[in-house]
Formats: structure tokens, sequence, C-alpha cells
């Protein structure tokens, strides 16, 4: 991957705006334009953060807040940077790297071309956000419950080991996926952990990955910590990792003179394994061992964690097989379901179908050329996913929201929900969206019910009979400019090609 999504995440957390470098990534790398300002822009539209592309001078970018991002020339090639600082002989940028050159040579790289970023106001919260604040909470659990099983000086060694775990599951990430992000890979040029793990030591005929190496090691030497925490384990663990030292002096020696890039997480793993190696002094000089380390009980632990580390290591694996193949899908959809042809067919097939929308409830932008209906009641659990979905939408997005509900012409006391908000939307547009805010968040609807007017009735059945003319009668049901969406698409998908719709029509 270039250096773009480098930058853009340096801007967002220049700007302070939440985000998740995962899941912009993602949206970055389905993008078929990318990578380019298009790309960008899209991103940033994503993320409801306006933004005012321009092409200027160098003294308008001069006297900016610096809140951008810039379009560069260098070495033959189309490159996206930020500026850092601009004093009255250099400018700072980043390109994936910390530059500073003179103002002259700027002048020369810079096309002209910028993004300046106006309002960070309104943001969305993206998916992974959540999922992501959990990590830190599992991995102080861990550490609390290995600080309450070993005590004293015993607890050092578990908790390098654990820490040594986390670090080399990250490496394992890193080198099975190839478009796994991660912050420690780009700090400048000469930084690349995936160049360094992606080597892989020949043993046997059979390809070997350090970090599988490195994750099984620490795995069987935790298990068998907590299998059994006796002081001859923690000697042999110590013991075996002084034996490493020659092969960390020449993984360092390979990182600087061979490959020339360097992984700080591998450095990480090996400054881990010298302070466990450490604990083998610490032991030694407070404690007597006057018995053999290498003994029966001892030797069937280690067998056992071993047996254990390598079934968690196979899972591990597994998962992230998974993971990565679901990923890959999620890129490939994004990135046909934006192609110009499949957004045509949206919205060009089907027939037109006439459910009175002039009349329906609709929130929004009345006058936008792209209008969604979504067809609901309020008894449909999967019609609260819609509902949630398009309140964002219609917030982020210049659309036409038309909602009309589904209902019953046989048993009229089905209705009154329907009917309430029907209402409801006729008297107060803002306690109507409340209602569906209520209703998307699985809310107990504590509101008084409104009796609906006689014409309120009328234009709700009137509706029904058009539902049942046109043989709508699945609730959910969603129609894009008076069409019903393909089958190949959902609402979730909008969000990602809603900018490229509106382009089209």
């Amino acid at each position: 991957m270039d250096s773009t999504l480098f930058v853009l995440i340096r801007l967002l957390n220049k700007l302070k705006i939440a985000h998740d470098e995962e899941e912009i990534r993602l949206q970055l790398i389905s993008e078929p334009q990318y990578p380019s300002l298009l790309s960008i822009t899209n991103i940033l539209d994503f993320l409801n953060i306006k933004y005012t592309p321009v092409q200027t001078t160098f003294e308008y970018l001069k006297n900016s807040e610096l809140n951008s991002i810039i379009h560069i020339n260098k070495n033959s090639s189309s490159n996206f940077a930020t500026i850092e600082n601009i004093d009255s002989n250099t400018v700072t940028y980043y390109d994936g790297d910390i530059h500073t050159v003179s103002i002259y040579s700027f002048k020369e790289l810079w096309s002209g071309v910028a993004i300046f970023i106006n309002s960070t106001k309104f943001q969305k919260n993206l998916s992974f956000i959540r999922q992501k604040r959990l990590y830190p909470i599992y991995i102080i659990l861990g550490c609390l419950f290995l600080l309450c099983k070993f005590q004293g000086l015993f607890c050092i060694m578990p908790l390098l080991v654990y820490a040594g775990l986390i670090i080399s599951y990250h490496l394992i990430q890193i080198e099975a996926d190839r478009n796994y992000y991660s912050k420690f890979c780009q700090i400048s040029s000469k930084i690349n952990c995936r160049k360094v793990i992606a080597s892989k030591v020949h043993l046997f005929s059979y390809r070997i990955s350090l970090a599988d190496c490195n994750f099984l090691i620490f795995s069987t030497i935790i298990v068998c910590l907590l299998i059994s925490n006796e002081l001859t384990v923690f000697m042999l663990v110590s013991i075996f990792s002084l034996c490493l030292t020659p092969i960390l002096i020449i993984l360092v020696v390979y990182q600087a003179f061979i490959l020339k890039y360097w992984c700080l997480l591998c450095l990480c793993i090996s400054f881990i394994y010298l302070l466990i190696g450490g604990c083998y002094f610490t032991y030694l000089n407070d404690y007597n061992i006057d018995f053999p380390l290498l003994q029966y009980k001892i030797i069937q632990n280690l067998t056992l964690s071993f047996i254990i580390a390598f079934t968690i290591t196979l899972a591990v694996k597994r998962n992230l097989k998974t993971l990565i193949l679901l990923k890959s899908e999620r890129i490939a959809s994004f990135t046909i379901k934006r192609n110009y042809n499949v957004l045509q067919n949206l919205l060009t097939e089907g027939e037109f179908i006439d459910l009175n929308y002039q009349n329906a409830m609709f929130l929004g932008d009345k006058d936008s050329y792209l209008s969604i209906t979504t067809i609901i009641t309020p008894f449909c659990p999967y019609c609260k996913a819609i509902v949630k979905e398009m309140l964002y939408l219609y917030n982020a997005y210049p659309i036409k929201w038309v909602i009309i509900l589904n209902g019953s012409p046989s048993f009229p006391d089905i209705n009154n929900q329907q009917l309430h908000w029907e209402e409801i939307y006729k008297l107060n547009k803002d306690e109507f969206v409340n209602e569906l805010h209520k209703f998307a968040n699985d809310k107990n609807n504590k509101t008084t019910k409104i009796k609906a007017s006689e014409q309120t009735k009328r234009d709700f059945f009137n509706r029904l009979k058009l539902l049942e003319a046109n043989r709508i009668d699945k609730s959910p049901t969603i129609l894009i400019n008076g069409k019903i969406l393909s089958r190949y698409y959902n609402i979730r998908d909008f969000k990602y090609i809603i900018n490229d719709l509106i382009e089209k029509i």
C-alpha cells in the first residue's frame, strides 16, 4: 500500500477526528480511483467532514491553518502529503516520511492542488471503534490475572511473555493479511514490518514463519507457567531465552545490513527475550537451586504445553484466514458496487411503481434527485435496522427519504401504531423523528397515542390499496427513485455508494 492511507490517517489524528484505521483502509483501497484525490474526498464524505478542493497559490497555503492534504509530483508519480510547518525559508511536509525542503523545491513538487478541511463538527462513529476499544480492556484483564496468579518476582516473567504473545499475534496479522493496517509499520521509510517478517526461514524444505514461531514459543511458555509455576520452569525458560541471544543478534544484523529495513515489533520481541533471559540471574541470586532442572514432571508439562500451544496457534491461523477472506470479499464487493455499469443498472432496471409519493411522509431534501423509499411496519424486527441506517443517511447526504407504512386492510386494529405515526408526522415532524429513533433503538414507546383523523385514515388505507395493487406485501421493501432495489444491494451498502449514485443521476 502506498502512503496515501498514512497521510490521511495523519491528518485525521492531527485534527483529532474520531476514526478507525481499519475501516478507513478498507474504504480507501476499495475505491476504483484509488489512489486519487477523488478516493480521499469520498472518505471525507463518509466521515461527514466538510472540505474544499482548490487549485491555489503558495501564499494562500502558507496563510491557511495547514489543515489540508496536498497533491505533489514526486519521482515521476502522483503522491499526497500533509503540511507540517512553513517558515520563512523551508517547508516541512509528510508523505509517509517527514521531509524539510526549501520553498523553491516545494513549489517544484507541489501541483497547486489541495483539499482544505472546513469543519469537523459532525462525524460518524465507525463500526470498528467500539470493538477496538475492547482490546485494551482484554489486555488489562490478562495482566491483572497474571498479577493475581504469580506473586513477587515471579510475576515479571509471565508479564513479559504475555507482552511477547500480544506482539507476536500482531506480527502474524501483518504477515497473513497484506492489507492489514499497523501504525508501527509506517513511521518512516526505513521501518517496514511487512518486509522483515515476510522473510521466511527454510527448515527441512518447509518455509517456517518467524512470526508463527514466536507466537508458538510464547504460547508454550505461558501455558507451561500456568500449569506449573515452579521455580524450575522459570529457570528453564530463562536459560532458553539466553540461548536465543546469538539468533537475536543475527536477526538484528540481517535487518540492518541485508534487508536495510527495521521492524519495531520484531525488535520489541528481541528485547523481551533478553529481559526474560535476564530473569535467570535474578532467580539465581535470590533462590538456591540444588536440584536437576530437567525432571520427568517438568518434561511432561512442557510436552503438554507445546501440544496445547500448537493447537492454539493452528486455531488462530485458521481464524485469521477466515477474517482475511471476509475482508477480501468486502473490498471486492465495494469495488464492484461502485462500478459505473452496475450503478447504471441499479438506477435503470425495473419498472417505476407509483405509490403516491407526493403525499407520503418524507424526511431530508424534498428536491433531491435521489429518493429512497422504505416500506416498513412497526412490528417488523428487520425494519428497525433499515430505519436506523436511514436516519443516518438522510442526515448525512442530500437525499429524500420517503416512508410508507404497511398494514392490514382486513384487520384495522393492527394499524393503530401506523396511524399514530401518520398523525404525529402531520402535527410535528420532530416528534415523528423521535418516534423513529425510539423504534430503531428498541426503546419502549411510552408516548400517548394520538387518535388519527378521518383524512389520515383515508390516506393510509388508499396507500395500502396501492401496495396491494402493485403486489408489494413484504416489509421491509426498499425502492430507489420508485424502482424496487436490486437483491444484489443492501441498505448498508448505501453509505459506500451514495456519492456515486448522486453523481450518476
